[in-house]
């Protein structure tokens, strides 16, 4: 069950509901310590930009994957809206990222995969990590402003987003209004 997920009032801002979402087996959520749910929908052009914060689950809300994750970072945590846009960098691939193979290849029994093992180890050290199938195949790809990236990326980015508070805004109604006024005087 996943009740013990739920969130104990309602989240800031306008929320999406989750239909027929694909849960883990009840065995992993009985252990696990946090829960989170993921879901990519992009904006009216095919481009993805934002995510929810907290999404709502028949008769309650749970925070996203992303939120959940950070949180468990940094509890002291806190957000007055619930979608967020997303501030892609430009490095997030190269970065961030560590293929399955060099994950197995650092468990033979060898002096390479050892000494691969200790190099992984000391870059895993106290940093968040988001497990994911990143191969074209699987199918998990979205159109950002950086090209194409796949669901284990965003949710990273998004994490990132979160705890440096590095996310974009929107601009308000003075900043949109100064804008239009702008655009009017110099095609006027």
């Amino acid at each position: 069950s996943i009740e013990k997920w739920k969130l104990s009032s309602h989240p800031p801002g306008e929320t999406v509901e989750i239909e027929n979402p694909i849960l883990n087996l009840d065995e992993y959520n009985e252990v696990s310590q946090h829960l989170g749910f993921s879901i990519s929908k992009s904006d009216y052009d095919g481009i993805f930009r934002n995510i929810y914060l907290t999404y709502k689950l028949g008769d309650g809300y749970f925070n996203s994957l992303a939120l959940e994750t950070a949180s468990s970072v940094r509890s002291d945590l806190k957000y007055d809206q619930n979608k967020i846009y997303l501030n892609f960098k430009s490095d997030i691939k190269e970065k961030h990222s560590i293929s399955a193979a060099d994950i197995l290849m650092a468990e033979q029994d060898s002096d390479k995969g050892r000494s691969l093992k200790q190099e992984l180890a000391a870059k895993l050290k106290g940093k968040v990590v988001v497990l994911g199938v990143t191969a074209t195949s699987a199918g998990d790809y979205h159109t950002t402003s950086m090209g194409l990236l796949s669901g284990p990326e965003i949710v990273l980015t998004a994490v990132d987003n979160l705890l440096s508070r590095d996310f974009l805004t929107e601009p308000g109604v003075a900043v949109s209004a100064v804008f239009i006024l702008y655009f009017i005087f110099i095609f006027l």
